[in-house]
């Protein structure tokens, strides 16, 4: 089966009139005669009538095969042929994603990335910490490649919560899924330090990882809740507020990352020369997802350092303490607790997830980069090699004249 990868170009089949209309209209020159005296010519009182015919069939016959051909050329034939689309299942697209998470960072060696790309075209590398994010990219990629079959292939160390079962399905089937992980061991690690409130203390909490043991170590330290001002009518609502979210547990505050709750009218606040600029904007972030399922209107703006919040609440009521606690919590990033996990995906589920890639479909063929038309383009040149030698003028002699009339 022909098919066209660019059937437009077919148009440009009209351009063989170009050939036939220079053809017929070329001026023909009568041929001259050599006559003693005009007094022998028979006078006529009919008018000369020519019909004009084609002139050099055959050169017209081989420069409408040339503009022809190359019009062809250009629409890109394809012949689908079972020979073809073998040796498009015998070819591989492959993009290789390396995990370039602090867990798993420097275990992708080289020549494991460079052992994934051989034998494969197109190949394309996607560096990350974001894994389910770029099996998506990767297979949009994928989805834009030539007919042949299709594989992701993961190198990470496979912490718990990188991947879900979620993320492979999103996938489409027919491509293929391996999973390589690139170290084994989990070294034993120092955890970040929690800080959490308690009545008249604050519990420091020191957490260290090995394998699948957590040990955490406390120490209590006095109560502080610089970082944290809470703006109220009322000073005895806002120690009652702070009373209810220690009791709660809530996150410690911080002075360099100051955090302002209001009820009613905010007036404006100098933040803390300490304070960091760099961290409001994603706490807020955090924040709104937090409270996205309370009924209470909330204002959040993340400016110069400091998180401040608006309550349209009663300072004593139930979602003014849920919305503080929310914005201590939101301070911690827990994309950074989850790069302290320890706990691996299992092989088991890694192999469930594994799946080889399906033989590339036929149906694709419109992705594919080649062509029959190169050989079209063969026969082109050769018909202009033809054209040139057939339209070399041919050496006329010139007609005997005799010296004297008869």
């Amino acid at each position: 089966m022909i098919v066209w990868l660019a059937p437009a170009a077919l148009v440009g089949l009209i351009a063989i009139a170009g050939p036939i209309a220079v053809h017929l209209l070329r001026r023909q020159h009568a041929r001259r005669i050599t006559l003693p005296s005009l007094r022998f010519v028979t006078a006529s009182d009919e008018s000369a009538v020519r019909l004009r015919r084609i002139s050099d069939a055959g050169l017209l016959l081989v420069r409408s095969a040339i503009v022809g051909t190359a019009a062809v050329a250009l629409a890109q034939p394809l012949l689908l042929t079972d020979r073809r689309n073998a040796r498009w299942a015998e070819r591989i697209a492959r993009v290789v994603i390396v995990d370039t998470s602090e867990s798993a960072r420097g275990g992708a060696a080289a020549e494991m990335l460079a052992a994934e790309r051989a034998g494969a075209s197109p190949v394309e590398t996607i560096e990350t910490d974001e894994l389910s994010a770029a099996l998506g990219r990767a297979a949009a990629w994928l989805s834009h490649s030539l007919p042949v079959r299709r594989e992701i292939v993961v190198l990470s160390d496979f912490q718990q919560g990188a991947l879900d079962t979620i993320d492979i399905e999103r996938v489409p089937s027919g491509i293929g899924l391996r999973f390589v992980r690139v170290s084994n061991a989990v070294p034993a690690r120092e955890g970040p330090t929690l800080r959490t409130l308690r009545e008249g203390a604050v519990m420091s909490g020191s957490v260290t990882l090995d394998g699948r043991r957590t040990s955490v170590t406390y120490e209590s330290e006095p109560l502080s809740t610089a970082g944290l001002q809470i703006l109220t009518a009322s000073p005895a609502k806002a120690a009652f507020l702070t009373r209810v979210i220690t009791r709660a547990g809530a996150t410690a505050p911080d002075s360099k990352q100051p955090i302002v709750i209001g009820f009613g009218s905010l007036e404006p606040l100098r933040p803390p020369a300490a304070a960091q600029r760099d961290w409001t904007l994603a706490a807020a972030q955090r924040l709104l997802r937090a409270i996205s399922t309370l009924e209470t209107p909330v204002d959040v703006s993340a400016a110069e350092g400091t998180l401040t919040v608006r309550v349209h609440a009663d300072p004593d009521s139930l979602p003014a303490a849920q919305v503080t606690a929310a914005a201590l919590d939101a301070r911690v990033d827990p994309d950074v607790l989850a790069e302290h996990e320890t706990e691996r995906i299992s092989d088991a589920r890694l192999a469930a997830w594994s799946r080889a890639p399906a033989p590339p479909d036929p149906a694709h063929w419109r992705q594919t980069d080649e062509s029959d038309g190169r050989w079209l383009w063969g026969i082109a040149l050769l018909l202009l090699a033809l054209e040139s030698v057939l339209r070399r003028p041919a050496t006329a002699s010139a007609p005997k004249v005799e010296a004297h009339a008869a």
